[in-house]
């Protein structure tokens, strides 16, 4: 832990001297309460993100991160994680006045057909579902996105074109694959920006690996019409050709409608779990999720939001089969930060502790809340 520090810190010193800016672009915490052997038990997830950012002659950004999600165990924790290595990218715009861009780097890259590349890329609002992160999901996988390169490698990105197309190749030796080593990734991603319709796409692959490697490719389209929002996330995350046959247990689908009318919020979310994500064996095939959330008020322009969501959860090939959930939730801005308040009434699937719900012998278990920060800077 000592030899990180004075790495990170030497980095700094070195970036300082560039004249880099030093951001925290995120910064949550999320408290998930549940009652547990008779006791409430609460355990925190704990995310942030450090951005150290090239001034005038350092082209490029290293990000530090944190991320736990039982924060309570790391109190009196004697070998404490701390800060780690996230991602290094160093690049050279603009090449002999072209409109590419090559990158050099290291570690997790921008999630594909997750929204947030039209940000970074064209200067847009993201485009993100709200049917994600660990309010939804605080056990199992988090998803976030479709699939995020991560590894040592080139990017070479095509700039914006009248800010409506772009494109980049990426070509890098995949960490998430036989402990980083010897396996390599290549991915082509497109994106299309209009002023109501948005649309990225990618197709990829990794070698030498199985019989034939492993390929995948995906699929996001939004679409703002009126008072509503359409949009759309489709893929197969991982392909292994030797070992799996094509079928929808593959298969990353997430279906979204916002239908705004005044004051009042309706979102109807539908998502289909893949039995592969980022290289790596879910656990979760067969799983579907119904999500209703109907809402008053927009976290955006009033700063706040409040109302109540329904959620059924199909888990064809887990034990639990059939859950059912309904959710009070409100939402808050104050100054730097965002407030979220849920909380999940199981009426019909298991409790934390893996038994079957029963309001006579266990009405607390029924229960679970969450109570969440997160600043903005």
């Amino acid at each position: 832990m000592n030899r990180i520090l004075l790495k990170i810190g030497l980095i700094f010193t070195a970036l300082m001297g560039f004249g880099a800016n030093i951001n925290v672009p995120s910064l949550e915490l999320i408290t998930h309460s549940s009652y547990q052997d008779g006791t409430i038990v609460l355990r925190t997830e704990g995310e942030l993100d450090m951005l150290i950012q090239g001034g005038y002659k350092f082209g490029g950004n290293i990000v530090l991160g944190f991320d736990n999600n039982n924060l309570e165990s790391e109190i009196l924790n004697s070998n404490h994680d701390g800060l780690y290595f996230k991602a290094a990218n160093v690049k050279i715009n603009n090449i002999l006045g072209s409109p590419l861009n090559l990158s050099y780097f290291i570690g997790e890259q921008n999630p594909f057909c997750s929204g947030y590349s039209f940000a970074e890329i064209f200067n847009t609002a993201p485009i993100v579902t709200s049917y994600s992160g660990f309010l939804y999901f605080p056990s199992g996988v988090n998803y976030e996105g479709m699939y995020t390169p991560t590894g040592t490698g080139l990017q070479l990105l095509l700039s914006p074109i009248a800010d409506i197309f772009s494109a980049d190749i990426q070509a890098y030796q995949d960490s998430y694959i036989n402990n980083g080593q010897g396996v390599y990734s290549a991915d082509l991603r497109f994106l299309l920006n209009f002023n109501q319709i948005k649309l990225e796409s990618f197709i990829g692959g990794s070698w030498p690996v199985s019989d034939y490697g492993y390929y995948r490719l995906g699929l996001m389209f939004f679409a703002s019409v009126g008072p509503g929002e359409f949009l759309i996330q489709a893929g197969i995350p991982r392909w292994d050709p030797a070992t799996t046959t094509l079928g929808i247990d593959l298969l990353f689908l997430l279906f979204e409608v916002k239908m705004n009318f005044a004051m009042v919020k309706i979102i109807p979310s539908v998502f289909l779990h893949p039995g592969f994500y980022q290289q790596q064996e879910s656990g979760e095939a067969g799983v579907m999720d119904i999500n209703l959330r109907v809402g008053v008020g927009d976290i955006e322009e009033n700063l706040f939001e409040g109302g109540i969501e329904g959620n059924f959860s199909f888990k064809e090939n887990i034990t639990d089969g059939l859950e059912i959930k309904v959710s009070p939730y409100f939402s808050l801005v104050t100054p730097g930060v965002v407030w979220q308040l849920k909380i999940n009434a199981k009426l019909f699937g298991v409790d934390s502790q893996g038994e079957q719900i029963n309001m006579e012998v266990n009405p607390m278990g029924m229960f679970e809340a969450f109570i969440g920060a997160k600043a903005e800077f």
